[in-house]
């Protein structure tokens, strides 16, 4: 199951192993309802991003068509709203000059219109601006379209335009001057242009500077692989994943157990209200940021044991022994936890 929920391209097993063991301290209870909740580990190695792993989605030429109507729908709606706002407009210029530049930017102003559209319906269509006629063959090589999966693509694209692309064999003319686009290839899958792009802003050098980043409304945890190796590089036996886990069980433990908030909070307050009086709980510098860093070094502490080598160098005062000497309060609470 462990191994089931990591993600990576390409990805040794290394590696896979790593983050499977680092996912499997977790009790068996707490890593089922994770892994019902979807919750997906994408290991990324150097010079990768998220849009190169399969938490990408691939984009079906059957989940495609079940957007046509809604996007056609929501192009016209853009165009009629930027039409209007050109026409009425009372502050536009009477001259011809400036009246012409308003209407050579209106497609940007219809894309910009339309593209948040599309995102908050959840659909993945990329949307160009095109003054000049298309050839259909040379946009497919730019979004790396193979040739067999050309003709497919090219109904997809037409029917999604509909009647605002007048179309000549393979050339094609976008009646306002903007085109809808599918899906794109990378990496061997056909994927939204949209998703992908947002995904590559995730790389490899910016998880690594972060030493792990999660997303709970995805339900996603990245780790660069320096992290899952053992022992990892930077940080030897400390293990990133481990803190990253610990932020998945607090919002899980906010959705399934009642009052886990407000005792989380609580700790946290008491402990900040401990140190103004001088009296130091935090074991790390991090745990007194917020309560979701404190509840997640917590956890992180609790399954942390002290191996006694010269790979203990980071955070070594972040173990289970230290929280149950320094914060007896948050060591019971972190342990009834693992055990509901």
């Amino acid at each position: 199951m462990a191994s089931r929920m990591v993600s990576g391209w390409n990805l040794p097993s290394s590696l896979k192993v790593g983050a499977a063991r680092d996912l499997a301290c977790l009790p068996l209870a707490w890593l089922q309802r994770l892994d019902a909740e979807g919750l997906t580990v994408a290991v990324l190695q150097e010079g990768q991003s998220l849009a190169d792993t399969d938490v990408l989605p691939t984009m079906t030429p059957e989940r495609c068509r079940r957007h046509v109507v809604q996007a056609q729908a929501l192009a016209r709606a853009a165009i009629d709203e930027e039409n209007r706002a050109l026409s009425l407009d009372p502050s536009a210029p009477a001259d011809d000059f400036a009246s012409a530049m308003a209407r050579r930017w209106l497609p940007d102003r219809i894309r910009e219109n339309l593209l948040p559209r599309l995102d908050q319906a959840g659909i993945g269509f990329s949307v160009e601006v095109c003054r000049e006629p298309v050839d259909l063959k040379a946009l497919a090589r730019s979004k790396q379209i193979p040739d067999e999966e050309f003709s497919t693509w090219r109904d997809l694209l037409l029917e999604l335009n509909g009647p605002l692309l007048k179309v000549s064999g393979d050339l094609a003319q976008a009646a306002q001057e903007i085109l809808m686009v599918p899906y794109a290839f990378h990496r061997g899958r056909a994927v939204s242009e949209v998703s992908r792009d947002n995904y590559a802003t995730f790389d490899s050098m910016k998880v690594r500077q972060h030493r792990g980043i999660h997303s709970w409304p995805n339900r996603l945890i990245m780790v660069h692989e320096a992290f899952v190796k053992e022992p990892a590089d930077e940080v030897g036996n400390y293990r990133v994943l481990v803190h990253e886990l610990g932020h998945a069980m607090d919002y899980l433990a906010e959705d399934l157990l009642p009052g886990h908030r407000a005792t989380v909070d609580g700790l946290f307050a008491a402990d900040l209200e401990a140190a103004r009086r001088g009296e130091v709980r935090f074991l790390t510098p991090r745990s007194a940021d917020n309560p979701r860093e404190y509840l997640a070094e917590a956890v992180e502490a609790y399954m942390t044991r002290r191996v006694g080598d010269e790979q203990d160098f980071y955070k070594p005062e972040n173990s289970r022994e230290d929280l149950q000497q320094r914060n007896p309060p948050l060591f019971e609470y972190v342990r009834s936890l693992f055990e509901s």
